[in-house]
């Protein structure tokens, strides 16, 4: 490892290559979701800092998706014009990620700007 690391920046050189090597497989990451979204949460407790909050985002994202999902199969029929009130709890969560990218740029930026931009792919999914 690092002759001159400290402890912290073993973990979070550790934590940035358990991140790249699940990027080499999404598919296999996908196939136990659990078990990703801990390894996902361990990692970003790792780094921490902004990674830290945007997965407490995407979690939250998540958790709002899954909420959206079981109303949706709960619907006898689908109010068209009331869809965008429907959305705005995930709307909401979407733009406190997109929030974390305005400003002064972060080191892990395009890490943050990858999650809030792919979490819009969960209101195609409701």
């Amino acid at each position: 490892m690092c002759v001159n690391c400290d402890v912290g920046t073993v973990v979070e050189i550790e934590a940035l290559t358990f991140f790249k090597l699940n990027l080499h497989d999404p598919v296999g990451a996908l196939h136990d979701p659990i078990e990703s979204s801990q390894q996902f949460s361990c990692t970003a407790k790792a780094i921490g800092g902004q990674v830290l909050d945007v997965s407490k985002i995407v979690q939250e994202a998540f958790d709002v998706e899954k909420e959206l999902l079981i109303k949706l199969k709960l619907t006898q029929k689908l109010d068209l014009a009331g869809f965008g009130d429907f959305l705005k709890p995930l709307n909401e969560v979407i733009t406190k990620a997109t929030n974390l990218t305005k400003g002064r740029k972060s080191y892990f930026f395009n890490h943050l700007k990858a999650d809030a931009d792919s979490l819009s792919a969960l209101a195609w999914i409701a």
